[in-house]
């Protein structure tokens, strides 16, 4: 090679160096990409929240949480708290009424409304919403149609006064001085979940450019998304089961349903990348060098 062809290249070792930046930022971007997309599913599309947590209400424990505070509540609007006999005919017919189709239908419209009032808390445009001190709640009122049937066959006095009933089982309260933040976050959260899986495949893309040993370039890539994703799934799921624990007391005996629930939508799209990353690494570990390489 002569002179003047060498004047204009970058040392080999800068190619190198920023081969192994671009890899090290694929790693930290896909990972990224995977959990933004996660959560932004998460607080964004109600379809998916209501399909995620549709099916906790057939957990007993959920039933329990849920049904001891609905009576709670019912006992509350009709006057019943100091009346035991008829204390106990509500519980007994709010029990029958759980795991009911009825009861089921309530809890998903009773999402629905939980959903709407945490993106109007997060976005900050309640609208309609009444978001009370900072709670999102599953308000009772969709409940009241699946319960009032047990009810009146259960002998339950002052009914009339049972449309009323309103509240609701806390899920979420957020200290209004946090507020600002979280709803920064979400729309931040709204840019990342379309852009970081550009922006990682552009730096993989890059990393294998410019770093004259491709081989090595797709083998520090592939390590670096595999790694990156495992220690991304740890840190999310510390984080979730944090977050679940400093919930509504009333969820505590639920806080691990809870949790499993959130991360499920997660598990199958970071393994998918977790996998991508370990096979591209091994099958350029594995590939016969050649004189391109």
């Amino acid at each position: 090679m002569s002179r003047s062809e060498s004047v204009g290249r970058p040392p080999r070792w800068w190619r190198a160096a920023l081969g192994v930046v671009l890899a090290v930022l694929a790693g930290v971007l896909a990972p990224a990409a995977v959990v933004a997309d996660w959560a932004h599913h998460q607080v964004d599309d109600t379809e998916a929240f209501v399909a995620a947590y549709g099916p906790l209400v057939r957990d007993p424990r959920v039933q329990e949480a849920l049904t001891a505070s609905l009576t709670d509540a019912i006992n509350r609007q009709l006057g019943l708290e100091d009346n035991r006999l008829a204390s106990a005919l509500v519980q007994r017919a709010v029990g029958q009424a759980a795991g009911s189709d009825a009861f089921e239908t309530a809890w998903t419209a009773s999402l629905r409304l939980a959903h709407a009032e945490l993106r109007a808390l997060l976005s900050g445009d309640p609208g309609r919403l009444q978001v009370v001190d900072g709670e999102v709640q599953l308000r009772f009122a969709p409940f009241v149609d699946a319960v009032t049937q047990r009810l009146t066959e259960a002998g339950v006095p002052f009914l009339d006064r049972l449309p009323e009933v309103t509240g609701g089982f806390t899920l979420l309260r957020v200290d209004p001085a946090l507020l600002p933040t979280l709803q920064a976050a979400y729309r931040v959260l709204g840019i990342g979940a379309a852009w970081l899986g550009v922006l990682a495949f552009l730096a993989a893309i890059g990393a294998v450019a410019v770093w004259p040993p491709r081989r090595r370039a797709l083998i520090t890539v592939g390590a670096a998304i595999a790694v990156g994703i495992v220690a991304t799934w740890w840190a999310t799921t510390a984080f979730v089961r944090a977050l679940v624990d400093g919930l509504s007391p009333a969820l505590s005996p639920v806080a691990g349903a809870v949790a499993e629930t959130a991360l499920a939508p997660l598990a199958s799209p970071a393994l998918a990348v977790a996998v991508t990353g370990a096979l591209l690494a091994t099958m350029a570990a594995l590939a016969a060098r050649t004189p391109h390489a």
